[in-house]
């Protein structure tokens, strides 16, 4: 009688699990659905040029979630009720209520990250900011052209979660990632020379490939770029096809960073090479890497300088930037350092002559040196700011003393959203206006100094957000919003990279992560690049877990 009892429970439990196998494909794939029609499709999704590019973006992510959503959660729910039905039939209901705090805390340590932690802490951050906002028809969806309001917010959140546990990883990702983004990145180039393959209505020196505006094309490039550095600094059994198309993708990508317009992107670059050398020191071959990326980068800046040269009057946008990159002779000698410490280091690995200890004390002192220099050109833009002219020449430069105009009107941006944050109440500069709400706070309750300042810097134009994310968070979603935003991104980063050593992807999401983040210091949140982040979030988090071996 035993046995038949025994049997039978069998039988049922090989049933759930097959139930439970049938319903996770099942999931997986509508995310593989949803993966494709946010990094294929939607780059190149438009009605009107660029006209209203951004709103027909931000329609195509609402209209596409609110449609597969709706096949997603009948699904997610049968998927959820197995999982748990499984869990019980192995461990048995006793075992669950037998549990102690010490016990409980172990299991959800085990399921849940730091990352995860703090992103549901963003999660409930949002809802209470929306629950407390004076705004809320602004808050719902967001502000007009922007709408990175709660329901965005709340939807790239909730794939992050449903990327990183039910979509069945696959390196085929890639495939879909690459592809895509290095055609958006050749548009752009070609764009920056005045060739069009692409007629885009309203189209202009200010507007770039399929994306829009500049801004919004570096927030996308940088967010997706950085995989692809990724996979040739830390990929280490990549066949060899693969990695010449890799360098392809870079050389591609390099050269249409250099020449897209956003200095913000330019020092995303900078701050990601660093820290690329900093963390090579101690490897040998991720040092014959970076020196090969190095070497690739300067291949990209050279090729801008013979098109210049050759075509004097083609390229459409110039900048201090853009010309020391693609028109300096500097290059050269970049160039020949470049390809100089490659064939160095190359030849150290090939004789087992690299010396880690060497290397690692090297990357420490440059990061120490690089550190420091930060900290002194932070210091000499406050000192020369409170008391003007006690830097000797340095005074003269405008870079040295902050003001309205600092930094393309970014001391404007950022001084008006500190000011909407102090002169909220108590509880709002917990919560937030609301999200996507600094434009309502500021026009509608914000003091008469606060107006003038946005109307004398940026006239009859609406300023929707800070120019920097995480003062624009502060504001829209408060202490307690900044704290789940600011510790999701940065765990991820530190995570994601350190685990780079293990898996390539997990590191590329990583890269992904940080060129976003500091690209979104002097930039913002839009459709583009908030939906590609929070895929490449899920991606590296998914990845990760199954490196630690999770659930």
């Amino acid at each position: 009688m035993s046995n038949h009892i025994k049997q039978k429970k069998e039988q049922t439990e090989s049933i759930a699990e097959s139930l439970y196998g049938f319903f996770q494909y099942l999931l997986s794939g509508i995310l593989w659905v949803y993966i494709f029609l946010l990094v294929v499709a939607m780059p190149f999704y438009f009605t009107q040029g660029y006209v209203s590019i951004g709103t027909d973006k931000a329609n195509f992510l609402r209209q596409w979630s609110l449609r597969l959503g709706r096949l997603l959660l009948p699904v997610l729910v049968i998927y959820c009720v197995l999982r748990v039905v499984i869990y019980f039939q192995k461990n048995g209901l006793a075992a669950f209520m037998g549990m102690n705090a010490g016990r409980l805390w172990k299991v959800f340590r085990e399921h849940f990250s730091v990352t995860d932690i703090f992103a549901v802490i963003f999660g409930c951050s949002l809802l209470l900011s929306y629950s407390c906002s004076d705004y809320k028809e602004q808050a719902f969806w967001g502000a007009g052209g922007w709408y990175m309001g709660l329901v965005p917010q709340l939807i790239m959140l909730l794939a992050y979660f449903l990327i990183s546990r039910a979509w069945l990883k696959s390196r085929c990702f890639f495939l879909l990632l690459f592809p895509a983004s290095v055609v958006v990145f050749a548009l752009g180039y070609l764009n920056r020379f005045g060739i069009y393959p692409i007629e885009m209505e309203a189209q202009s020196r200010s507007f770039i490939s399929t994306i829009g505006n500049i801004n919004w094309y570096c927030g996308y490039l940088v967010s997706v770029f950085f995989a692809g550095i990724g996979l040739l600094w830390l990929g280490k059994e990549v066949k060899v096809g693969w990695r010449v198309l890799a360098v392809l993708y870079a050389l591609i990508g390099f050269a249409s960073l250099v020449t897209q317009g956003s200095v913000s992107g330019i020092f995303a670059l900078a701050v990601v090479l660093v820290v690329m050398f900093c963390l090579s020191g101690t490897d040998g071959k991720r040092m014959q890497n970076f020196w090969q990326i190095a070497v690739i980068f300067s291949a990209a800046c050279m090729l801008t300088y013979f098109i210049r040269r050759l075509f004097p009057d083609r390229l459409n946008f110039m900048d201090r930037f853009i010309n020391l990159l693609t028109d300096n002779a500097f290059l050269f000698l970049v160039t020949f350092v470049s390809v100089i410490m490659l064939a160095v280091v190359y030849c150290l690995n090939r004789r087992n002559c690299y010396s880690e200890k060497i290397g690692g004390y090297i990357g420490r002192v440059f990061a120490g040196v690089v550190l420091a220099a930060a900290v002194i050109f932070v210091g000499l833009i406050i000192w020369n700011t409170l008391y003007p002219g006690k830097i000797a020449f340095l005074s003269e430069k405008e870079i040295f003393t902050f003001s309205d105009k600092w930094g393309s009107y970014r001391g404007a941006t950022w001084k008006a959203g500190i000011m909407c944050f102090l002169e909220q109440n108590s509880l709002h500069k917990l919560v937030g206006a609301g999200p996507d709400c600094m434009s309502a706070f500021l026009y509608e309750d914000g003091s008469e100094q606060l107006v003038a300042l946005a109307r004398e810097n940026f006239g009859a134009a609406t300023l929707t957000n800070a120019h920097n994310e995480w003062i624009t968070v502060l504001v829209n979603m408060g202490l307690t919003g900044a704290v789940g935003y600011v510790g999701m991104m940065m765990s991820a980063i530190v995570r994601y990279i350190k685990a780079g050593k293990r898996n390539w992807i997990v590191g590329a999401c990583g890269l992904c992560l940080l060129a976003y983040t500091v690209n979104n210091m002097f930039s913002f949140q839009q459709t583009m690049n908030f939906s590609t982040i929070f895929i490449m979030l899920g991606v590296g988090e998914a990845y990760l877990r199954g490196i630690e071996g999770k659930a």
